[in-house]
């Protein structure tokens, strides 16, 4: 009896651990442009990790103000992304995209290499979304968009 106590507790603490990996794995970042989230993506891309991401971010729209979405692949390599394959990471994103523009929301994604833009668009898949080549160029679209503009100021001494 004491063994199965000791399993079951370290099933919850297995549990528990592969939660907070999960929700670290794809952080939701608030954006200084208002209504916007960052969601960096950083490390190896399998089937599981990306419905993880797209379930995260849903959530995330859902209970906030959300009217953009802007999804950071710049932490992504070949490797990361070789297990997943080209195709399937084509309907990953799609499958998100999808999802976000049925609530309302435009998926912008940023930071893609030029390897992986050429596989993607090999793989045959059409990609109904914007894309910039970093996170700079779509926050400078998403101010344009929104009529936004940063003031410079300087500090006096």
């Amino acid at each position: 009896m004491i063994i199965e106590e000791y399993v079951q507790e370290l099933e919850r603490k297995i549990e528990k651990y592969e939660k907070i990996l999960q929700d670290i794995s794809a952080p939701i970042i608030p954006s200084i442009v208002p209504s916007t989230i960052l969601v960096p993506l950083t490390g190896r891309l399998d089937e599981n990790r990306l419905s993880n991401v797209r379930e995260r971010i849903l959530n995330s729209v859902y209970e906030q103000d959300i009217d953009t979405a802007i999804i950071d692949f710049t932490g992504i390599g070949h490797s990361e992304i070789e297990e997943l394959g080209y195709g399937q990471l084509a309907k990953e994103v799609s499958d998100i995209s999808h999802s976000l523009k049925l609530m309302g929301v435009e998926p912008l994604y940023v930071g893609f290499a030029p390897h992986i833009i050429r596989d993607i668009i090999d793989s045959g898949i059409a990609f109904p979304f914007k894309a910039h080549s970093n996170f700079k160029t779509a926050l400078q679209y998403l101010m344009k968009k929104k009529k936004m503009k940063f003031d410079e100021t300087s500090e006096e001494e």
